[in-house]
């Protein structure tokens, strides 16, 4: 046959093959495809489209090799000329079908399995895929009469079994899950999907360990498995091991950097690591990852009100309401920073309006509850608490929370009653027992103050709160020497001890002062400072050369009382001005070396302030 050639341009001539050569080709191309020589494969194909650019058969295996290549965008638009040329075709309509779940384009592809079926009703894999795009598209009830109609045809397709296990899991029959996924694993063994679910059904019912197990033996089998990494996180997190659940979410990330779930639990492991600028930069990452989620941002301002950043968190609880106005999450959130900035008011009537979106819940009844005690509405404080008590009343933190709206109402008995329930539903929760410390020495019966803060310190000695009202409680009972080595707690920085040290001198700690120099300065308040005061004269018998940094208005009087000590007034230059000195010690750690008991205490001391 004659071709049509214009001027200028070479002279090629095709033989085109017949008719039995493009089916040749395919037959060869599908043989190299199943066997997994794709580029083999793929000449075949492209040698067919070169004869015949709309060959449907051509265009559906070239889909169907792009998006095992990964790239299902190319893969979508091959397979929907595919079936524009033969929309009778249901493998067509399948395979377009699996290429729009793969890009994420649920409604695209819920039609085109709803197609295959109607095609070919008798396929359970377009019954099976219908059903997940059901699932994706968050349909489980239609999700799960697809994987039915699929095992009805075909009763021993593992992957409906795991699908339909996957649904019924979502859908809270876990039991049916269970044994949906066991018989899955019972058609294919190591079939990783299936086990990475039924570690999903075994940790819901608190099977930790054995979903753990499901986990590991599914990354075994599959160890790009991005959800059984995340899931692993999530059950080793439950199980108390923080740093293996890290490295788990991290696992999943270098698989999926985008994974949202896992990007979310990696930052709430790290926040209960106390790393939290890690975390937010995980909360940020989830925020890209899916923009429309509510979670990146809740977590993130209850991560920056720990951190005392409460005005950024307010803006981040404000920002995400426009979304969700009544959300009762988000308002709670904003009501913890309103709080926290002191905004007590408006915190309440934030508060106010998260109980009102989920008047079920404890834990806002709590915080609003925290909330009225902080702006002093104790009788309110208590109407509320007593209610989230009511609501859950295994919740320690409900009884302690009305505990201390008691405590402050003056109604004693009833709140120590409540911390004790605190004690008997959580013995590890010292707070309640410290509470019940502090309400002790108030009530001036310091020995029992003084037993409730020893038993909170045998389980935490760091406690630094508890040591310092250990000391005043100690040091009130006569108890002097534990009362003072207690009482430079005074210094602490939450539960860390640091004693400043404005001098490069070593700070005195009892040893020997005889032939040495000493600089002594003040702290605390003018009383507690005349107090203290009189210890000077002790380091001047043993021999100690001593200078004092004292108020400016006891210069005077301290240098008459003391004339062997150079007396200066404690401002930024007297430092400056002074010379090298062995020691260094605040005024307020004398009595721990020179006044350890009452004995100890001068028998006729004249006193510092002359009539």
């Amino acid at each position: 046959m004659a071709t049509d050639v214009r001027e200028g341009e070479p002279h090629l001539i095709v033989a085109r093959p017949a008719f039995a050569d493009v089916r040749q080709l395919l037959r060869q191309g599908l043989t190299h495809h199943q066997r997994g020589a794709l580029s083999d494969a793929l000449l075949c194909y492209q040698e067919v489209l070169a004869h015949d650019a709309n060959q449907p058969d051509a265009l559906n295996l070239v889909g169907v090799l792009a998006q095992q290549s990964g790239d299902p965008r190319l893969a979508v638009a091959l397979l929907e000329r595919a079936v524009q040329l033969d929309p009778r075709a249901p493998d067509f309509a399948i395979n377009l079908g699996l290429a729009f779940l793969a890009v994420g384009e649920i409604d695209g592809a819920r039609s085109s399995l709803e197609r295959a079926v109607l095609l070919r009703p008798a396929s359970a894999q377009a019954h099976l895929h219908l059903g997940t795009a059901h699932r994706l598209g968050g349909n489980d009830g239609l999700a799960l009469k697809a994987y039915d109609r699929a095992l009805a045809l075909e009763p021993e397709l593992p992957e409906a079994h795991a699908t339909r296990g996957a649904v019924l899991n979502s859908l809270g029959r876990s039991a049916e899950a269970e044994r949906s996924l066991r018989r899955a694993l019972e058609l294919k063994p190591g079939f990783a999907e299936a086990l990475c679910d039924l570690g999903s059904v075994l940790q819901g019912n608190g099977q930790t360990d054995a979903a753990i197990d499901c986990y590991q033996q599914a990354l075994a089998s599959k160890p790009d498995l991005v959800d059984a990494h995340s899931n692993l996180g999530t059950a080793l997190a439950a199980a108390g091991a923080i740093d293996l659940a890290i490295a788990a979410y991290q696992r999943a990330l270098v698989h999926r950097p985008s994974h949202f779930e896992a990007l979310v639990n990696l930052a709430i492991a790290l926040e209960a690591k106390g790393d939290f600028e890690a975390a937010a930069s995980a909360l940020e990452a989830a925020a890209v990852s899916r923009p429309s989620a509510l979670e990146p941002a809740l977590h993130l301002g209850t991560i920056r009100n720990a951190q005392g950043r409460s005005a950024e968190a307010l803006e981040l609880f404000d920002r995400a309401l426009i979304r969700r106005p009544r959300h009762h999450d988000l308002l709670g959130g904003r009501g913890h920073a309103l709080k926290l900035l002191g905004r007590f008011d408006e915190a309440i009537g934030s508060l106010t309006d998260a109980l009102q979106a989920k008047p079920e819940s404890a834990r806002i009844a709590v915080n609003l509850g925290n909330a009225l005690s902080a702006a002093e509405r104790y009788a309110e404080a208590i109407q509320v608490l007593t209610k989230a008590v009511v609501l859950d009343p295994g919740f320690p933190e409900a009884q302690l929370s009305l505990g201390n709206a008691l405590k402050a109402d003056g109604q004693i008995d009833q709140a120590i009653a409540r911390y004790q329930q605190t004690l008997r539903l959580r013995p590890s929760y010292l707070e309640a027992e410290y509470n019940i410390g502090n309400l002790w020495r108030e009530e001036g019966q310091l020995d029992q103050a003084i037993a409730s803060y020893q038993r909170v310190l045998a389980e935490r000695p760091d406690y630094g709160d508890a040591r310092w009202n250990l000391a005043v409680a100690l040091l009130g009972a006569g108890e002097l020497a534990a009362g003072w080595d207690h009482y430079e707690w005074r210094w602490r920085t939450g539960d860390q001890l640091n004693p400043p040290a404005p001098l490069g001198a070593p700070l005195w700690a009892g040893e020997s002062v005889a032939g040495s120099r000493m600089l002594v300065w003040r702290e605390q308040g003018l009383g507690d400072e005349l107090l203290f005061l009189t210890c000077l004269g002790d380091l001047v018998t043993a021999g100690a050369t001593v200078t004092a940094l004292v108020s400016e208005r006891l210069v005077s009087l301290v240098a008459r009382a003391f004339p062997a000590v150079t007396v200066l007034a404690d401002q930024p230059e007297a430092l400056g001005a002074t010379a090298r000195y062995d020691w260094q010690v605040p005024l307020g750690s004398l009595p721990r070396w020179l006044r350890r008991s009452r004995a100890a205490f001068p028998s006729s001391a004249e006193p510092l302030v002359q009539p």
